[in-house]
């Protein structure tokens, strides 16, 4: 956000990003196991560790359908490779670990999911020179199109002692959609930006799952070496409510964060633009005692072609 032009009446933008996220970690203290018989049953105190690493490929389409006014799609793509162990924490016999392992592994497995998230469908609007010379503001309003895989409510399928993924790709759901963007110049290379995303999920879907609300504050200094290279500094919060299944809370949800992002960019050839950024968790609280992952390092990268 705060980087990109604004685009004149008729023209399109195509950009793709992408985001490599390592190490995020979860997991949760668990007293029950499986036995042969797929029962649930009480065991000794053992824990599940849960950690993931991702891959998120997004293309975004712009188009200036009239003077200020932009209509854009976003379509992600994302693996997650989730990796999981069951760490033995009171004294326990050997017929009790293979209980313990047995009921792990119907929660969590080590594997690689693939598929397309939620489509994203905004309009913005653009106002120019609103409070400062050379100042500009956009609103954009949208929704989420339910096209990501979702999940049976997986605590009822482990309660029955079924197997069952906790991972989804959407909501099942159209989620309102709301983002603020402002930029203003502070010096003659020297650009300032604050925005503001969110997603508000009001409703749940067929399988009983209604996602989090999320939102993300950020602020961002732009300098620019030159007319074609520029260094960026940002600063984000982000806030991730309580999911629920069947109108109970998922533990596995609810994150507070901050982080840093430190980028380059650069206009490569005409109307092409590069850029990379490493964002750096800075601290981070989970909400509740489940599986919501605590953020690791990302490296995102994008290419923009300007039509």
């Amino acid at each position: 956000m705060g980087t990109s032009s604004v685009l004149d009446k008729g023209s399109f933008r195509f950009s793709l990003h992408t985001a490599r996220g390592y190490g995020f970690e979860g997991g949760h203290s668990e007293t029950k196991g499986l036995d042969l018989n797929g029962q649930v049953v009480s065991v000794p105190l053992h824990r599940h560790k849960v950690s993931l690493d991702y891959l998120r490929l997004e293309l975004e389409l712009e188009y200036a359908f009239k003077d200020s006014w932009v209509l854009v799609l976003r379509v992600p793509y994302d693996i997650k490779n989730q990796k999981t162990e069951v760490s033995f924490i009171e004294p326990a016999t050997a017929g009790e670990k293979q209980k313990m392992l047995k009921n792990g592994y119907i929660h969590h497995r080590s594997e690689t999911h693939r598929g397309i998230s939620d489509l994203m469908l905004l309009a913005t609007h653009w106002k120019q020179n609103l409070f400062h010379e050379g100042d500009s503001l956009s609103l954009s309003l949208g929704t989420t199109l339910p096209t990501g895989k979702t999940e049976e409510d997986p605590f009822r399928l482990g309660d029955n002692g079924l197997q069952h993924l906790h991972i989804q790709f959407g909501t099942g759901t159209f989620d309102p959609l709301l983002e603020l963007n402002y930029r203003v110049p502070v010096a003659a290379r020297l650009r300032l930006a604050a925005y503001a995303l969110g997603r508000f999920p009001v409703y749940e879907n067929s399988k009983t799952y209604q996602g989090p609300v999320e939102s993300t504050l950020g602020v961002l200094l732009r300098y620019n070496l030159n007319n074609r290279i520029s260094l960026h500094l940002n600063g984000t919060s982000y806030y991730q409510a309580f999911a629920y299944w069947d109108g109970e809370r998922d533990i596995n949800s609810g994150l507070v964060a901050m982080s840093s992002l430190f980028g380059i960019s650069v206009e490569a050839w005409k109307d092409t633009t590069l850029g990379i950024d490493l964002r750096t968790p800075l601290l981070q609280k989970t909400l509740s005692e489940g599986d919501a992952f605590k953020q690791g390092p990302t490296l995102l990268f994008s290419i923009s072609w300007e039509m």
